[in-house]
């Protein structure tokens, strides 16, 4: 990984908010390595599956390029796509990073970007959508892979359970979006409430059986690997091929 590392672009844009604080070395050496446990996510799935080294590779909701960069130095072979409904972001990785962008629909029927990947990376965008909404994103995204191909995502889980269940979020003010969605998910599987002001985006917590079941209904669908707080020690990995 130091090899990979030492190709990686650090170019890190002030309006991402994946920093989660002002553009000092503290918080990009934090942003630089959730990137790089994106990748090693990534990479464990690959080896899971007996995966070759992708062709081609799309960063579904790349944002302001904090994976993208990993993958771009991972693989400088492949041809690698960003897409995001932010188009400022997509603005970003297309000028810093060369990688070819698109403004993804918020309608997963309407993503057709006209070609197939053997990888597609989809990291905290299941954590923002609905249980209906996040089925058809799935699908969507699913039908994107060339056979043998990789959808690895990445979900609110047990963690978030706990969390609620400690108390943690007693002093934040999306306190009752994090009790509800976990409430609703011990109940079915999956919760979700909407941010304040917002229809179609917020916080869900998932269950590893829904993504079992959503796998579960086309034969064409095999899971790969399901990794707890595989993501940064946070978000839970899922990963699914399409068969040949």
């Amino acid at each position: 990984m130091d090899a990979i590392s030492a190709r990686v672009n650090r170019t890190v844009h002030e309006n991402d908010s994946m920093l989660h604080g002002p553009l000092d070395q503290a918080h990009i050496q934090s942003y630089l390595r959730i990137g790089n446990s994106a990748l090693r996510a990534m990479r464990a799935a690959m080896a899971a599956a007996g995966s070759d080294a992708p062709r081609a590779i799309l960063d579904f909701g790349c944002g302001w390029g904090r994976v993208a960069r990993w993958l771009q130095a991972a693989f400088p072979d492949a041809a690698i796509e960003g897409c995001d409904i932010d188009a400022n972001g997509t603005g970003f990785v297309a000028e810093t990073f060369g990688i070819p962008t698109w403004q993804a629909p918020i309608v997963p029927e309407e993503i057709r970007p006209g070609r197939q990947y053997d990888l597609v990376w989809a990291g905290s965008v299941l954590t923002h959508i609905s249980a209906e909404h996040a089925e058809r994103l799935l699908a969507r995204l699913f039908s994107l892979l060339r056979p043998r191909g990789l959808l690895v995502v990445t979900t609110h889980g047990r963690l978030i359970e706990q969390w609620v269940a400690d108390g943690a979020f007693e002093q934040d003010p999306e306190r009752d979006l994090y009790l509800g969605a976990a409430r609703d998910c011990r109940a079915v599987g999956y919760g979700y409430r909407d941010y304040p002001g917002c229809d179609g985006l917020g916080v869900s917590v998932t269950r590893p059986q829904w993504l079992f079941d959503w796998a579960f209904k086309d034969r064409e669908r095999r899971v790969v690997s399901y990794i707890e707080r595989g993501w940064n020690d946070h978000q839970d990995v899922f990963a699914v091929e399409r068969r040949a």
